[in-house]
């Protein structure tokens, strides 16, 4: 599926908000709240809604503390995790990235709440879907995702809604700042923030990674040379 922020965000641009739920059968990541292995996947919510005038709110985010990627990148650094990330293969807390490789588990994220949205997003998207909630018997890695389009001006001629999400959203970035150098945010800012910084200044990579896809290019009959030009 890739990022699900982007059906968000054409759901966004046709003036349609949007619900969306992933989940990843046959690729257990997550301990679920109490639990010491693991059940889940990672199980990203996200939802989308236009803002007239503006940017839309785009909510894309794991059930789990963190998405794998994250640990990988840690792993590769030398870097251990925050706490709360992960436990590892006794069920015992740790922030080191390597213990979650060892047979560990993410955490979901709030506790016992984060945990409820992880299994229903888990059920939404693999039973309702009929492609498989988690399961360990279940060898095949797939992606199974339930979507939600609600068109607001079907039923909302007069534009109302529109209007009241714009008046809402300026609201909330309105409230004074806790910190002067910080903004207040809206979900989906962060993201908009990185990407241009990003599309100009390039897209950090750590030399692990970097390594391994120098390595996978090659196997497909790429030069070494060409890659690492690509790779600046």
């Amino acid at each position: 599926m890739g990022r699900v922020g982007d059906w968000a965000e054409l759901g966004a641009e046709a003036n349609q908000v949007s619900l969306h739920f992933l989940n990843t059968s046959g690729a257990q990541r997550v301990a679920p709240f109490g639990g010491s292995d693991r059940r889940l996947s990672t199980n990203p919510i996200t939802i989308g809604v236009p803002v007239a005038g503006g940017d839309p709110i785009i909510v894309d985010m794991t059930t789990s503390m963190a998405a794998e990627g994250k640990l990988m990148v840690a792993l590769n650094r030398g870097e251990r995790v925050p706490e709360g990330w992960i436990i590892d293969k006794h069920g015992q807390p740790t922030t080191e990235p390597k213990d979650f490789y060892d047979g560990g588990a993410l955490l979901t994220v709030g506790g016992h709440k984060g945990s409820g949205l992880s299994i229903v997003t888990d059920l939404l998207a693999g039973a309702i879907s009929t492609g498989k909630s988690s399961d360990p018997a279940d060898d095949v890695l797939r992606n199974n995702m339930l979507s939600i389009y609600i068109a607001p001006q079907v039923y909302d001629a007069q534009g109302a809604v529109a209007a009241e999400i714009a008046r809402f959203a300026a609201w909330v970035k309105a409230s004074p700042p806790a910190r002067s150098e910080t903004p207040v945010l809206l979900p989906g800012d962060v993201e908009r923030m990185t990407r241009k910084e990003r599309s100009s200044r390039g897209v950090p990579v750590d030399d692990k990674t970097c390594a391994d896809l120098i390595d996978a290019a090659a196997s497909v009959g790429m030069t070494r040379e060409r890659v690492q030009a690509m790779l600046g």
